[in-house]
């Protein structure tokens, strides 16, 4: 008896509100957490379609092949998460995009301190393009930025490819939203008052839909179509806006390593100088802006 009412009276001095109510101090965050995203993207893929993730975690490494490493995880929600270990890696894949698996385009977002992987904004793409039929005398940085911030937002001016100036082309980097139609031309107004029009060419330009415009789907898919499967539609966009790119034979490559005949590596007993590209060490793929 003695025993039942000590354990009832000490039911009834419990008071759970009490421990609920009390506070737990939460620190700063710690360097550590604010280096959990550092040398990362998140990115997704622009497709309906399933991403075999073992085939594409394969691919974009071997591709990319950065001097760390990277590591590749699935966040859900069809988002995917970069992880490189040198800055140098980030660098290069930020500056030599877009990228693309299968086709279907890569949006890549550089992570920031206290950005959350899964609800950043994933809606910008950079290309590198081609503005064709500028007149001469108009190869320019200040050119290149107006029409650069017409496309979307300007990021940078080939300077290096002066070779094109002759062929009218200037090559330039913008950041699209992949919410919107691509842009295929745009009017200019001389100084001596012609009008002339420019035309543009995306670079490494995947699938798009011919009918809308946007990237993402093709014709084909364009969601208007399955209501109206019998009518004809005129197609506003075209093939023309990729820049094409064509393998060319190298004469020199400071990467190949040739053997001279001796059955050792150049960087034994045998002679270093006149390297050459040997037919049987195949060719790189470079950009041809003479066609």
């Amino acid at each position: 008896i003695i025993v039942v009412k000590n354990i009832e009276d000490s039911i009834a001095d419990l008071s759970l509100e009490y421990d609920e109510d009390e506070t737990i101090q939460i620190g700063a965050e710690s360097s550590e957490s604010e280096a959990l995203y550092a040398n990362c993207f998140v990115g997704m893929f622009l497709t309906s379609s399933v991403v075999n993730f073992q085939a594409m975690r394969l691919t974009l490494a071997n591709f990319w092949h950065p001097i760390g490493g990277v590591s590749i995880l699935n966040l859900g929600n069809e988002r995917f998460l970069f992880q490189f270990y040198f800055e140098v890696d980030v660098d290069k894949v930020e500056k030599n995009g877009s990228w693309n698996f299968n086709s279907h385009l890569l949006v890549l977002h550089r992570l920031k301190e206290e950005e959350d992987p899964l609800s950043v904004q994933l809606n910008w793409v950079d290309f590198w393009m081609l503005i064709h039929d500028l007149p001469l005398g108009f190869m320019s940085e200040a050119v290149a930025r107006q029409l650069g911030s017409f496309i979307e937002v300007f990021l940078e001016y080939d300077a290096s490819m002066t070779q094109l100036g002759y062929k009218r082309i200037m090559r330039l980097k913008v950041r699209i939203d992949v919410r919107k139609p691509l842009k295929k031309k745009k009017k200019l107004t001389l100084p001596n008052g012609e009008s002339i029009y420019v035309r543009f060419e995306y670079e490494k330009l995947t699938l798009f839909c011919f009918l809308c415009g946007k990237l993402r789907h093709g014709e084909t898919f364009y969601p208007i179509r399955a209501h109206n499967p019998l009518q004809e539609y005129v197609f506003h966009w075209d093939i023309s806006l990729r820049a094409q790119l064509r393998k060319i034979l190298a004469s020199k490559s400071r990467w190949f390593v040739e053997d001279d005949g001796c059955g050792t590596s150049i960087y034994g007993n045998c002679n270093t100088h006149n390297l050459y590209l040997s037919p049987k060490q195949g060719y790189e793929t470079l950009p041809n802006f003479t066609d």
